[in-house]
């Protein structure tokens, strides 16, 4: 659904943007030179609409560090975007950061006033911001002349936004999901999921199906246009991490260690993997969709990542520590490694390699094959959003403040941060 409005914004005001260059350090309002953004590359959370975290591009380890920038607050599990030569960053103070790719200098800042939890989406020239908290739970400007276009909503935001056509789409803390018109923030329709739930999880859109997760296990299939539900189906635990998918599958990570695919046409199982808690006995799923252990009432309490869909693979962390790789297909073990800490950020797919990075502070490189470390350095605080990737260029962001772009080592000495 594409609309005259949007597929001429940019292009009808270029001769409005030379005053708005440059000297925007310091200033809290964020305009861009049109350079920056007219070829966004990772303009939503996991890089594209299924939130796939998966690149085709070649970034083998070992990496050496390009840049590093303070932002000056931490972050939620939010990725940052990547538009054309400019990487925004949202941070937990209501900011958010326009840094240059090439040198990881700020050349702007927009403050939305409280914290940004989701990923904010790019369409056209505009950002949406979901918040969450304040009276404003969407927030949309204008990044070619700096203006504030609308603010709706009065319950707060806290997953990723979706944008299809002309709408941006998003779940709230009270389990609603809601679409708004990209150009003036009116509420177009509205569907509530469960009165006891609340949305943590930022969906996916796989064509003209919106699929979104509750932190009460509902999986739901609706129509983007109008909110009319296609298929529902019960993750059997909270699901709180962003949702995955191909064409095909959606992939459902839950904080009681199971992992689902579910049939994108009709939400059927297609296949479960259940995460052991390392103790003598298998989990199997009940009737009711909670992993037991044989010969125990208790449930296992392993939070997995959201996971990253290659071609033929899917990855994910866990809080055990483990990263495991499985078939795509059929959910099958393709191989498990020992990150020595806990991992919350989804994994990201490159052709050889997978990265992860950790609670511990460390950045790893897997072989997308055998799962060996191949690769690993110490950040100066807890990697827990996702990455984001432009070709070779691997965007982190870790805890307290820093964002860190790492690039492979060509054999010179390694690069200093700033």
């Amino acid at each position: 659904m594409a609309s005259i409005f949007r597929s001429s914004r940019v292009s009808g005001r270029l001769a409005l943007l030379a005053a708005v260059i440059g000297g925007m350090s310091g200033c809290s309002t964020l305009r861009m030179d049109p350079q920056h953004i007219m070829d966004p590359v990772w303009p939503v959370e996991g890089g594209d609409t299924f939130r796939s975290n998966a690149v085709p591009d070649q970034v083998d380890p070992p990496l050496q560090q390009r840049w590093r920038f303070n932002a000056q607050a931490g972050f939620g599990p939010v990725s940052p975007l990547v538009l054309g030569d400019a990487i925004l960053v949202a941070t937990r103070k209501g900011e958010v950061h326009a840094v240059d790719l090439e040198s990881g200098k700020r050349f702007g800042r927009d403050e939305f006033g409280d914290a940004i939890e989701g990923t904010p989406a790019y369409a056209d020239g505009v950002l949406v911001v979901p918040v969450a908290w304040g009276g404003r739970a969407v927030r949309a400007s204008d990044l070619l002349t700096g203006d504030r276009l609308w603010r709706t909503g009065d319950i707060p935001v806290s997953s990723g936004l979706t944008v299809w056509g002309d709408f941006v789409l998003a779940g709230d803390v009270e389990g609603y999901v809601r679409a708004w018109r990209l150009e003036d923030g009116e509420e177009a329709w509205s569907v509530q999921l469960d009165e006891r739930a609340g949305i943590y999880s930022t969906p996916v859109l796989i064509g003209d199906t919106l699929v979104v997760a509750s932190d009460r296990g509902r999986v739901a299939a609706l129509d983007p246009s109008d909110g009319s539900l296609f298929w529902s189906a019960d993750a059997g635990a909270p699901v709180q991490v962003s949702l995955a998918a191909t064409e095909d599958m959606v992939f459902v990570a839950t904080t009681r260690g199971s992992l689902r695919a579910l049939d994108t046409r009709s939400g059927g199982l297609r296949w479960a993997y259940d995460v052991t808690n390392g103790e003598e006995g298998e989990y199997v799923a009940d009737q009711g969709g909670l992993a037991m252990r044989r010969g125990s009432f208790a449930p296992p309490q392993k939070y997995l990542s959201a996971p990253a869909a290659g071609a033929r693979d899917l990855v994910f962390g866990a809080s055990d520590g483990i990263v495991r790789s499985l078939d795509i297909e059929d959910g099958s073990l393709n191989w498990e490694a020992n990150a020595s800490a806990a991992v919350s950020a989804p994994p990201v797919i490159t052709a050889e390699t997978v990265y992860v990075g950790t609670m511990g502070g460390l950045l790893m490189g897997f072989d997308r094959h055998d799962g060996s470390l191949i690769w690993n350095t110490e950040l100066d605080g807890r990697i827990k959003s996702a990455f984001a990737l432009k070709e070779s260029l691997l965007i982190v962001l870790a805890e307290p403040r820093y964002v860190y772009a790492y690039e492979p080592d060509p054999g010179d000495d390694e690069t200093e941060g700033e």
